[in-house]
């Protein structure tokens, strides 16, 4: 009776207050005298000449999307009449600018968008299947003078910096030379994370993929460092930016620096610090090869459902895709790889690439053995036939004295099959996902 008497309360108290709020002369002429749709002009007004005012344009260190990508660095211009030019590093050798549109959009707020075709869209087609990036920035504040928006996807902050003179120049070459020495052709796909805190030292496994700028990042048993599942990169002049900021004691690291003594990339606070480095071999090994090294054991990467699995490499994705555009430049259906099948029967082992369309598959022939760090090798015997030049560079990875790594991972497409995934152990940096058979 008593809850009753509670609710009949309440809705009286709510009744009140929409007989007030229908009877209030303040309503119609919105807050302070001004109407919604006036508020909404003066704020688009502000932001367009704000962004139109920097001389020099906008300095923008970019994450579209800090689950699935790392950060880029671009600038931007605007002016007048609605059109924008724009600049990135989504490939060091072509940051010359751009030309684009914008307007003005209204979402949960005020929002700056891009239409489609402008460089903003670019991100999402790394990986059109899984990946949803910011392309809408939400006006949040304007800070000195710098402008801060919110994502409307990630609702990450997105903070536009007033560019220099030097900025607008964009010049990248150092920024190139801390990606060559982060990931280039001399680095293997092993690479670590330390955070120390107060003498404490906690070390995880960095599994980075150059194309996306993506890590993910876990302990020895596999649980993941963050909710993110692992940290975006992105590339500056000294260093490298990494996203989300990582905590020691009170404060945030999110820039490390290249130390060239130590060949580690290095933030500090306080109390501690972030240390990133290469490696020669996994920080962390698992007995799974162990399943492969004696027997008789098969596995295969399915084109069909593995090919946006999130554990191939860029190399991988680029040599399969260039073949695949190459067989079929309109999209229709040639010679295209369906799978590639590994055996794993000692002397008797083999690598196997089958084609569609009939194209006869090639099978190369290798003798098996265990290496000293809980790697596989592959010896060549034979070869019944001559590879495409795309595929050779992961026949070349997979039949490599340095040998490679096979690991369970999650799960990943329509079979329920268990998931492995291969990791050549050489500077030819060759990593995917296979079914087990």
């Amino acid at each position: 009776m008593k809850r009753i008497k509670h609710i009949a309360v309440l809705l009286l108290v709510m009744s009140s207050a929409i007989f007030s709020s229908c009877n209030s002369d303040d309503s119609s002429a919105g807050i302070g005298g001004v109407s919604p749709s006036d508020r909404v002009k003066e704020a688009e007004k502000k932001l367009k000449s704000t962004l139109v005012a920097s001389e020099n344009g906008w300095i923008v260190e970019f994450f579209p999307n800090n689950t699935l990508m790392g950060g880029y660095r671009m600038w931007y211009g605007f002016n007048e009449d609605g059109t924008a030019q724009i600049r990135s590093d989504i490939d060091f050798d072509k940051t010359g600018i751009v030309n684009s549109r914008y307007n003005f959009v209204m979402l949960s707020t005020l929002g700056l968008s891009f239409p489609n075709g402008s460089v903003v869209h670019e991100f999402i087609k790394m990986n059109e299947m899984v990946n949803r990036t910011d392309i809408e920035f939400l006006i949040k504040d304007y800070v000195g003078e710098n402008i801060v928006f919110k994502g409307h996807t990630t609702r990450n902050d997105i903070v536009f910096t007033k560019a220099t003179a030097e900025d607008r120049v964009f010049d990248l070459t150092k920024n190139k030379q801390m990606s060559v020495i982060f990931d280039g052709p001399q680095t293997t796909l092993f690479k670590s994370i330390e955070i120390v805190e107060n003498g404490n030292s906690q070390k995880y496994a960095l599994d980075y993929t150059g194309g996306t700028r993506f890590g993910r990042v876990s302990s020895e048993d596999g649980t993941p460092f963050n909710d993110k599942g692992g940290l975006g990169f992105g590339y500056t002049s000294t260093g490298l930016v990494i996203s989300p900021a990582i905590k020691v004691g009170d404060e945030e690291i999110s820039r490390l620096d290249y130390n060239a003594s130590t060949q580690e990339f290095v933030g500090t606070a306080s109390s501690g610090s972030v240390i990133v480095k290469n490696l020669k071999s996994p920080l962390f090994t698992t007995d799974d090869y162990l399943k492969f090294a004696t027997g008789s054991n098969s596995v295969g990467f399915i084109f069909q459902y593995l090919w946006g699995a999130p554990s191939n490499s860029s190399l991988f994705a680029k040599g399969v895709e260039d073949y695949y555009m190459r067989v079929s430049p309109n999209g229709v259906t040639g010679e295209i790889l369906e799978r590639i099948e590994i055996r794993f029967n000692g002397n008797n082992s083999a690598i196997t690439y089958r084609f569609e369309k009939g194209k006869a598959p090639i099978t190369h022939t290798v003798r098996l053995s265990k290496g000293n760090n809980g790697n596989l090798i592959f010896t060549n015997v034979s070869i019944n036939g001559t590879l495409p030049a795309e595929l050779q560079v992961i026949d070349d990875a997979l039949v490599d004295p340095a040998g490679f790594y096979i690991k369970r991972e999650d799960g990943f497409g329509a079979p329920p099959n268990a998931v492995y995934s291969i990791a050549s152990g050489g500077s030819i940096k060759i990593k995917f996902a296979t079914y087990l058979f």
